[in-house]
């Protein structure tokens, strides 16, 4: 899942990104195409996500394509305040990736 040598930094490619706590995947919504759930894993491009080197972290842009952007969405926070659902924009923003153990970033 990480690239030999480099402990931060994913490999190219699509990741599913799952919580550990409840054993589901991030999932963009097909309701909206904004709201980010947790799901049972599918392996369909909603549950599919790219790590794009962003400054110093990454960028999380979904597989899915975008009906009305041209660069894709990507995983953003509605607001910089506790507790704020994360949401697909067209706004990337950068978010820090480090490895917890082998094969398991977060």
């Amino acid at each position: 899942m990480l690239k030999e040598g480099y402990s931060n930094i994913p490999t190219p490619g699509p990741y599913m990104v799952f919580n550990a706590k409840s054993g589901t995947v991030l999932d963009l919504s097909g309701a909206d195409r904004q709201s980010v759930i947790g799901h049972p894993a599918h392996w369909r491009n909603n549950q599919q996500w790219e790590f794009i080197a962003s400054g110093n972290g990454y960028a999380i842009r979904s597989t899915w394509p975008s009906d009305k952007y041209d660069c894709g969405l990507y995983l953003t926070v509605r607001a910089v305040q506790d507790e704020e659902p994360i949401i697909a924009t067209p706004f990337p923003m950068s978010w820090d990736v480090r490895t917890v153990d082998e094969g398991s970033i977060q």
